[in-house]
């Protein structure tokens, strides 16, 4: 799908949730992305969500124009769904997100894994990160008494980081724009410059990223596992993950089980018994349509 198409359809979706979590006024007989750039609708503070979604709003009209069919979807607002995500997800191609090992979660698993933290831990007023969080399905999971200004998320992908931003708006009602730019935000996780604390970290990074020379250069000096020809992502996001941690922090990460047995990851199971400690561990099996990978939910002191 190219590039103008994608962020047209997505912007029609979050303006649809928008409207709805704002009961906001919008035209009849019309899309609401025609009506958005046109200027007939106002999102009350939420514009620069939208608009991160639409650097070419000219193109993006033309488009409209051009495939009205496109426009009459109806998406409907459900508190801690991620219908922004799932639309983005079944409109990207399968072999780039291989490619990038991105295997984004179901609703169902994050839940758990969010459900079994929490219920081992005291969350209240702690930081909660997820360095991969895609579209923000995770974040989407916390609790209540949870706060914004606790949640961070970071992940490579641009358009995935300004639909987290949504989510978590809409979720917690925010339209503070230093916030949710501060606290979501789109870098290469594993090349950090600087080094950050949290109490929780917890998501599922990615499988079987496929590095360029130079990157395996780099994570070689950085990393202890980061060694051999062939680097597995979620090793170093692994080890990189447990040294952002706070003293007494938590590190929940669904990851495949061959992290457990197979010989090539031995190196990050010898990192991870110096130190630490497991609080929980769960053989989920398969978890994701299509791919032949047996999961486990992983909790590390």
């Amino acid at each position: 799908m190219a590039e103008i198409e994608l962020q047209a359809l997505l912007a029609e979706c979050a303006l649809q949730m928008i409207v709805q979590r704002e009961h906001l006024m919008a035209p009849d007989g019309t899309n609401l992305l025609a009506a958005y750039i046109s200027k007939e609708i106002s999102l009350n503070g939420y514009e620069f969500l939208v608009d991160a979604l639409l650097p070419d709003k000219g193109a993006a009209i033309s488009y409209v124009a051009q495939n009205p069919e496109l426009f009459l979807t109806k998406y409907v607002y459900m508190e801690s769904e991620d219908v922004l995500g799932n639309l983005y997800l079944s409109c990207r191609n399968k072999s780039s997100r291989k490619a990038t090992g991105s295997y984004y979660t179901p609703a169902i698993i994050a839940g758990k894994m969010v459900e079994c933290l929490s219920e081992k831990n005291n969350m209240e007023g702690k930081t909660i990160f997820d360095p991969c969080c895609g579209t923000g399905t995770f974040l989407l999971q916390m609790p209540e008494e949870i706060s914004m200004e606790n949640i961070y998320g970071n992940d490579i992908d641009a358009i995935a980081v300004s639909i987290a931003r949504i989510n978590l708006a809409l979720k917690y009602r925010t339209k503070d724009q230093e916030l949710l730019y501060s606290h979501i935000f789109c870098k290469n996780y594993l090349l950090f410059e600087k080094k950050e604390y949290f109490d929780f970290i917890i998501g599922n990074p990615p499988w079987g990223y496929r590095f360029s020379e130079e990157e395996k250069h780099m994570l070689r000096e950085k990393y202890r596992c980061a060694c051999g020809s062939y680097i597995e992502s979620y090793d170093v996001f692994t080890e990189q993950a447990v040294s952002n941690l706070k003293d007494g922090g938590v590190l929940s990460f669904l990851l495949p089980e061959a992290i457990l047995n197979v010989r090539s990851h031995r190196q990050i199971r010898e990192f991870l018994m110096e130190g630490n400690s497991f609080q929980y561990l769960e053989y989920m099996g398969e978890v994701f349509a299509h791919v032949q990978c047996p999961c486990i939910i992983m909790q590390i002191l």
